[in-house]
Parts: structure tokens; sequence; C-alpha cells
């Protein structure tokens, strides 16, 4: 049962949207990043897709390849929608893992299976089941073709469970192997019971719950989704915390929220996430009590790891969308894109961990660092204007002085203006794209999104711009705040200016295409 959707050109009055170096579909919808894994060089993207439309439905996984997290290759679909004999299961959100050792046994002559873990969402429940539960996909040739595991899931919830617990909806799969303790960990959500529930085995097929984590914060409404739980370095230091990522789909009384993404620092002995509210910095998310934010902007949501990834800290990617608009942004011919592709470690601070996200974006060969603006005092509110080709990649904005009052910088797209605002004495960093709202848009999508309690003095800016989209990272990647932009027009120029009564020493350049 598929729902097509005809409506796949391109308004001709549109610019072209089209990201240059962030991954979308060749056509057709793309939500969550499913199944990140990286296998003798090359990363792979399995993804939420609708192969049928660009609106949310049919769910199946994609597949892309990319050698340097910037260039995509997509690939045939990989585990399609399938049609049961009573009812249609939706493939959704889920990991891949590589059975290097074959404990599943589904290896077969020395080949290494690579495991899809998905949640099989079923159009009616099997009873005594829920419409929810995990299944099993493995390839034996690195993800070009699959066989579907078993007539039946690996792990489903009984209807009337003793704890009560919302079999319809448990989902989103997250497999690592736990050296620790020798046991593979399965992280997944009870999504309205606002839980986490973690399962461990020793073969990749039969699972053991072992405990929970529930909602610190007594948030009804939400919905709790796309778990992930990665050991993060601290520092420079060999000490490191776990940290459980945690994506927020908002209903309820924080609607006005839409979806989001999180994170809590504590530790995991291979049984239990044991949450230390001392570990964590004080909550800064207003919409959440007893949460912290990974990202700032509203378009960053379902970040997950790679596994099997050689580097030795997490690599993540999320989606750069909104559950409040998703479905209504303006498309041509496909709708949706991931984020840059993140490293991530932590940096204590007054006794508190906080994340730290370092872009991967490596220079390609036909782009050239320039610097705009070597050294400039600026003046109090002297409002300095350089153009900019629409070629630009990246921004990075250096300051010394800045100590007091607003610093202020405006991408000018013609007549739209998206503006980034630092507020040194109030600890606010705003990115504000109200000005870019057009008829074409939706109306939940004007915004303006804030990072709180922040040092920004001699602040630094690195801002990614892509035809559709912008990254702002701040103080090496303490901060950042991800939206999509819809312009009117390409870019044009940058203008800075400040509100601080002393001067502001400046340093501007920019990477640029050509």
């Amino acid at each position: 049962m598929q729902a097509v959707d005809t409506n796949v050109t391109a308004t001709s009055r549109q610019p072209d949207y089209r990201p240059q170096y962030h991954f979308s579909a060749e056509r057709h919808w793309i939500n969550d990043p499913n199944g990140l894994v990286w296998i003798d060089g090359l990363y792979h993207l399995f993804y939420q897709c609708n192969p049928f439309g660009t609106r949310w439905g049919n769910m199946s996984w994609g597949h892309a390849v990319s050698r340097d997290l910037v260039t995509w290759q997509e690939q045939p679909i990989a585990l399609p929608q399938r049609e049961l004999a009573e009812r249609t299961e939706a493939i959704f959100s889920g990991c891949c893992v590589l059975d290097k050792d074959n404990v599943s046994g589904l290896g077969e002559a020395g080949q290494q299976p690579l495991l899809a873990f998905y949640t099989s969402h079923y159009s009616t429940a099997p009873k005594p089941m829920g419409r929810q539960a995990q299944s099993l996909a493995y390839s034996l040739d690195a993800g070009d073709s699959w066989q579907f595991y078993g007539g039946v899931p690996l792990i489903h919830l009984h209807q009337d469970n003793a704890q009560g617990y919302d079999a319809d909806e448990f989902r989103d799969p997250k497999v690592f192997y736990h050296a620790a303790s020798g046991y593979w960990i399965m992280v997944l959500v009870l999504a309205k019971d606002r839980k986490v529930i973690f399962y461990r085995s020793r073969n990749l097929l039969d699972w053991e719950a072992v405990s929970t984590f529930s909602d610190p914060g007594n948030n009804p409404g939400d919905l709790w989704e796309v778990p992930d739980l990665v050991e993060m370095r601290v520092g420079n230091s060999d000490d490191t915390r776990w940290v459980l990522l945690l994506s927020i789909n908002t209903e309820g009384a924080h609607r006005q929220a839409g979806s989001t993404q999180h994170y809590f620092v504590g530790d995991f002995d291979g049984r239990e996430f044991h949450f230390n509210a001392a570990d964590n910095p004080p909550v800064r998310d207003g919409a959440h009590p007893g949460y912290n934010r990974l990202d700032w902007g509203r378009d960053y949501y379902a970040a997950v790891s790679f596994h099997n990834e050689p580097g030795s800290e997490p690599l993540v990617i999320a989606w750069m969308n909104n559950w409040q608009y998703a479905n209504d942004i303006p498309h041509q011919g496909f709708r949706g894109q991931m984020t840059l592709a993140r490293r991530l470690h932590l940096r204590q601070q007054d006794g508190q961990y906080r994340p730290v996200s370092e872009p991967v974006r490596p220079r390609l060969q036909n782009e050239t660092e320039r610097a705009l603006v070597p050294d400039h005092a600026l003046g109090h509110r002297e409002a300095m204007q350089v153009r900019l080709p629409a070629t630009t990649q990246r921004l990075s904005l250096n300051t010394c002085g800045f100590s007091d009052g607003e610093l202020e910088l405006y991408l000018h797209f013609g007549e739209d203006i998206l503006a980034v605002h630092l507020d040194a004495r109030r600890g606010i960093a705003r990115l504000d794209r109200s000005g870019l709202t057009g008829s074409h848009l939706p109306a939940q999508f004007a915004a303006c999104d804030s990072a709180h309690e922040l040092n920004l003095a001699d602040a630094s800016l690195v801002i990614y711009l892509d035809r559709s989209s912008v990254e702002v990272f701040g103080r090496e990647g303490l901060w950042s705040i991800t939206q999509q932009i819809f312009p009117s027009a390409p870019l044009g120029a940058v203008s800075v200016r400040h509100t601080q009564s002393t001067p502001l020493q400046v340093q501007l350049s920019a990477l640029q295409t050509g």
C-alpha cells in the first residue's frame, strides 16, 4: 500500500535549493539517518526515505556511500517497505553493525555479515504484539543486497505487558559492543512512556532486557526517539564519560519547540546508564526541564553515530529538519537533507562536562580560503560590509576585545537577511532566519533560535553555508545552532557591527569555490 506523490516538479521562481555538500537524495523524501557504518574506507549512510513522494510515507531505508563525508553516491533502496500476508511492514529507524567475529552465525565462507536492526511498524498489530517491534536484516556483500531474518521480530512487547508500556510506540534500536562487559548492547525507546530501555546479547540474535532510564524532568506529552549511547573522551585526557543522545519530538505543552536534540552525561556499566546531574551543565532549555541541548537550532534531529569508524571520537550525522514543518518546506523533487558529520568530545568546565562538536568538512580541490578582512578596528556602531560570491561555503569571524554589548553579523540574500547576534553581557547567541521567511514557506518556519549561558568574550564563529542551510559553530564547537534557510536570492554580502563603546578588532575570512 503506497501513496504516490505526483507533485515533484520545482517552482521556476525559486532559487536552486539543492545542497552542494550536504547529503540529499536525488528525488523524494528523506528523514532520520540510519545504519551509519564504516567499511573498508567507505562511509555508509542508510536513511529513512519515501521512494514514491516528497512527503513522509512508505518508510524504507535508502542508502548512500562516501569516502570523504561530503561527496555522496546514492545507491539503490536497501530495505523497502514490505507487503506481508496480513499487513504492511514499514521499515522504521535503526542501525547497522558489522559482525566481524560472526557471533550471529549469519556469515558464510568467511564473509563478515552486516546486520541491520530496524523497527517494524505494522499497519495493524500482529496480536499479541504491539504495532512496533525490532527486526533484523543482514547483508553478505557490505550492503549491496539484503535478506530479512526469520519470520518474526527479534524483540517485541506484549500488548498487555506487566509494566503497562505502550507496545505501539517501541522503536529505534541502536546497537554497539561494550568491551568491558563483553556484551552487545541495544538501546531502544518507549516513545510515549519517555523511557530508554537497554538490552544485551552475546550473539546479536537473543536479547535480554536489563534496565531502563526515565525522564528526569517530567515532561508529559513529549515523544522520545532515536537514542544513542556513546563514550566520549574528556579533552585530551584518557578520561571518558558515557553520553546518552536523545531526540525529543515535542507535543502537548511543548509543541512550540518542535523536534530537538538533547544529551545526558553519565556512566554505563554494561547494564545500566547512571545519570549524574552534577556532571551536567545547568539545564538551559526552558521547554524541557531536565534536558540539555546538543545543538540549539530547530533543524538538528535524530543524531546517531557511525559504527566501526576508525576515529577515536564518535562521529555523528543528524537530520536537518523539524517535524513541525518538515512536510511543508519547499521542495524541488527532493525534500530533506542531512547535517555535516561532526566529531564529538567533552570539555570539562566548572566541574561539568559539555559536548564539543567539530564539523568534518574537508576542503575540496576547487575551493580556496580567502582573507576578506585581515584585521580591522571596527568602531562603535560602525557598519562593515563585504561583498560575497554565492559560492561562499564557509565564513570565519574572529574578534579581539569583544567583552560587552552586542556583536551583529548579517548575511544578505538580496533583500533577505539572515542574522547572527552575540550578546556578551547576557551570554546569549541567536540565529534569526525570520528575515528570510517568504510566502513560499510555512508559517511555523520563521524562527530565532538562541543558545544560552555562553562565554562570548573575544568571540569566534565558523559558519557553514549551503544553498538551503546554515550551521553556526562558536567557541570551537562548544555551542552550535543549525537551521534550514530558503532565501529568495543568492548570497551577496556580509555585514558586521557592534554596540560596545570601545573598538573591536575583527578578522573575516571565507572558503569559496572557484
